[in-house]
């Protein structure tokens, strides 16, 4: 009998067919033989089992990940897993990622019915959850398949089918409400986070839209000056420190960005009118000062990222001469060009990312932009960098803090929520876009913005040298707690509560781990005092930080907030 059994993964072959037990799922196939192996995408993700094995019943070859405790990731082009649940009460949960955030603001997209067992009915989505009520178990399965191609499960009579075999797909199970939970372990198994293990806070002009006009030595440095009394961690210089133009500068068409262009070497040149001096004295005035320089880059996507190695040549230059830890990756078209496939782009991008996630041992970052086109999306790659989630901007009355905190608290159901940045903006600025509204952005506090989104990692979006000295301090203030904390915030398991925020609601975040914390925020409403049930809610809850009086009350499981201001936030740490 051949037999594996190591790293929690149970593998085995007797009469022909080959068992695979993770501890949370057992599979069996029709085979004579396999190999197995521990691997952990060279340090990007925990370890799991590697099986490669000739499925008899399909005459093909079938790779598959295990993962301890967790479930089974099948690879792209295999056949796709069929499960019996055995039943005919099902209920079934899709849910939809959406990026392009450019044109979307509901970025996480929820349905749910009954499945009717006489008949096959057919669903299409990212993630599936297929639900055994009467016995209180759930099929969960999760595919890679970016924002642009949608899976598509059939039910039918009981048996759940995931037709085709383009993109990978994780299955595992769940008991019933706790699915999300399954799909963030799953998630955090392959997604590590920053290599430091704790979040960050980095800083971009771009949010108050001069743009690349002002990009020079100068403007650089006083960033560095006001990111210093702020206490950002990275100061990232955006487009417009190269030679080439990205945009028509009559038209502000970003031509570069939308549609597939030849870069020559010359357009990645530093613009030397605008840094006489280079970027390496910038980056060791920041380093001199615990900060690190960030900077953007735009991979030339013609005919499938043909010239992807000398992308990582330059990114590698980047991180060596401008000691640039992170770089932001914009621009990016996943799409067919020439004789090249959209598959073919997807798959050299992502050759590209690996190589440059190896650089100095995974110590150089990056953040993918999927604000616009065809990207990689939120699971496609999903072992790579950050996400750059959406750009907004007083300036075209686009940017609500309600909204920003909507997403933010709807994608960490679903997934880590250090794996997104998400944006503060200076809220003085614009006002007269916003004349009237409630919801407008400069009835917040500045450190309420910054509190909203403090479980991702904090995107200072605007001019820092242009915020108020009254503004500076107070984001300073929260900052300083944010950096006591975001350790413990990084180990955490971190999950939504109270209501989904629309600018009227109690909402907030669930975190927990060695240490545990509540934070919650009181939108526009006249809700002084709201009561929320917590499975960790026991226990004495003592104040960190507000921006109002606020106390947490705990009795049994449920926990009485009270913030006597709208537009408050509190959080809390749970003292005993």
């Amino acid at each position: 009998m051949l037999e594996f059994n190591k790293n929690g993964v149970k593998a085995q072959i007797e009469s022909g067919v080959l068992t695979i037990d993770t501890g949370n799922i057992t599979r069996a196939y029709s085979a004579d033989d396999f190999t197995a192996e521990i691997c952990d995408n060279h340090g990007l993700s925990n370890p799991f089992v590697k099986i490669k094995f000739l499925d008899k019943t399909s005459g093909k070859e079938k790779e598959l990940q295990a993962v301890n405790n967790i479930g089974i990731y099948t690879t792209a082009h295999a056949d796709y897993e069929k499960f019996d649940l055995a039943t005919q009460h099902l209920k079934v949960r899709v849910v939809d990622f959406v990026d392009g955030t450019d044109d979307h603001d509901a970025l996480v997209i929820e349905s749910k019915r009954h499945a009717y067992y006489h008949r096959p009915e057919k669903f299409t989505g990212i993630v599936y959850i297929v639900t055994d009520y009467v016995n209180k178990k759930s099929l969960v399965i999760v595919t890679d398949a970016p924002d642009y191609y949608r899976t598509e499960l059939t039910v039918d009579k009981g048996v759940v089918t995931l037709a085709g075999g383009e993109y990978g797909a994780f299955y595992g199970y769940a008991e019933m409400g706790k699915e999300e939970k399954l799909v963030k372990k799953y998630y955090r198994h392959y997604y590590l986070g920053d290599k430091s293990k704790e979040t960050f806070i980095m800083s971009n002009t771009w949010g108050d839209r001069s743009m690349g006009d002002k990009l020079g030595h100068k403007f650089i440095k006083d960033e560095l000056d006001a990111a210093s009394v702020i206490g950002v961690d990275i100061v990232q210089i955006d487009d417009g420190w190269q030679k080439g133009i990205t945009y028509d500068e009559t038209t502000i068409k970003f031509e570069a960005m939308t549609k597939f262009r030849v870069l020559d070497d010359p357009f990645w040149e530093l613009d030397t009118k605008k840094f006489p001096e280079g970027i390496s004295p910038l980056a060791k005035y920041a380093k001199d000062r615990n900060m690190r320089i960030g900077i953007w880059f735009l991979p030339e996507s013609y005919n499938a990222f043909e010239r992807r190695e000398r992308e990582y040549q330059l990114t590698k230059k980047f991180y060596e001469e401008y000691d640039a830890k992170y770089v932001k990756l914009d621009g990016v078209i996943i799409a067919p060009c020439g004789e090249y496939t959209r598959r073919e782009a997807e798959n050299n991008f992502i050759e590209y990312l690996d190589n440059i996630s190896k650089i100095d041992n995974g110590n150089l970052a990056f953040n993918l932009d999927i604000t616009y086109g065809d990207r990689l999306g939120y699971f496609l790659g999903k072992q790579y960098g950050t996400i750059f989630v959406e750009n907004r901007y007083t300036d075209w009355g686009n940017y609500f803090p309600h909204q920003t905190l909507r997403n933010l608290w709807q994608l960490s159901k679903w997934i880590p929520s250090d794996k997104f940045q998400f944006e503060v903006l200076n809220n003085t600025r614009q006002k007269d876009k916003y004349a009237g509204d409630k919801l407008a952005p400069c009835n917040y506090d500045i450190d309420y913005l910054f509190a909203s989104i403090m479980v991702s990692n904090p995107l200072i979006w605007m001019e820092m040298q242009n915020l108020d000295k009254t503004s500076a301090k107070k984001l300073r203030g929260i900052v300083d707690v944010y950096k006591a904390v975001r350790k413990d915030f990084f180990s955490a398991e971190i999950t939504p509560i109270g209501d989904e925020p629309d600018g009227t609601s109690f909402t907030g975040f669930n975190i927990q781990g060695d240490s545990e914390y509540l934070l919650v925020m009181r939108e526009y409403n006249d809700i002084k005092e709201r009561a929320l049930e917590l499975e960790n809610g026991k226990g004495e809850w003592e104040l960190i930080v507000s921006n109002t009086k606020a106390s947490a009350v705990a009795k049994d499981n449920t926990v009485t907030f009270t913030l006597e201001k709208p537009y408050s936030y509190a959080l809390f740490k749970k003292v005993k």
